[in-house]
């Protein structure tokens, strides 16, 4: 599919991070974190959040976070967060290669839309209702589970698990209010200009 290829072909990366080549969920918690520089990678990511007031710049936008938000990036998002003093920084990450997904799509039900179907003022980070926000958690912790496994099925239990994430995150895409963009904050407005 010629028009897919031309929207997940990159140029040369300026500054660009290696991730796994199959399906990976992390639950990370810190206290002392920082992410210096922006990044970008080949693999898609979902980004869960579990804590309020995280910047997230997300190419020349910034969001500012609560907890319950998600956000999803495609191989051409370059982003970065930046963490206020003294919290806890609780988030569900996962990623996967685009190609995973293309083969459990459908001709009516592409689930690489939300990361891939954009216009200029596509907006990053939605925040998902209470179900959604429920399914969502449960599939990230029974992904955790099978992160590890090697039980007869688990490569097949995964498939099935992005897919269902996938659904569920296409559809808050689809129905849920986007998140307001900040553009007063002070760490903005320095980033703007070399954004």
């Amino acid at each position: 599919n010629r028009k897919r290829e031309e929207r997940t072909t990159m140029a040369e990366p300026a500054l660009k991070l290696s991730i796994c080549d199959d399906m990976k969920i992390t639950h990370a918690q810190n206290e002392h974190w920082s992410m210096p520089d922006f990044h970008f990678h080949d693999a898609f990511e979902i980004y869960l959040s579990m804590t309020d007031n995280v910047k997230y710049f997300v190419n020349d936008k910034l969001y500012v976070l609560k907890r319950g938000d998600l956000l999803v990036f495609n191989n051409l998002d370059i982003h970065k967060t930046v963490l206020p003093a003294g919290v806890l920084y609780n988030r569900y990450i996962m990623t996967f290669p685009p190609s995973l997904a293309e083969e459990i799509s459908t001709p009516s039900t592409d689930l690489l839309a939300c990361f891939l179907d954009r216009d200029s003022n596509f907006n990053h980070c939605v925040h998902p209702s209470d179900l959604s926000f429920a399914k969502l958690f449960r599939l990230l912790e029974t992904g955790l589970s099978l992160e590890d496994s090697s039980a007869y099925g688990s490569d097949i239990r995964k498939r099935v698990l992005l897919e269902e994430i996938l659904l569920i995150v296409n559809e808050v895409y689809q129905t849920e209010s986007p998140a307001t963009l900040f553009h007063n904050d002070s760490h903005y407005l320095k980033i703007k200009p070399i954004l």
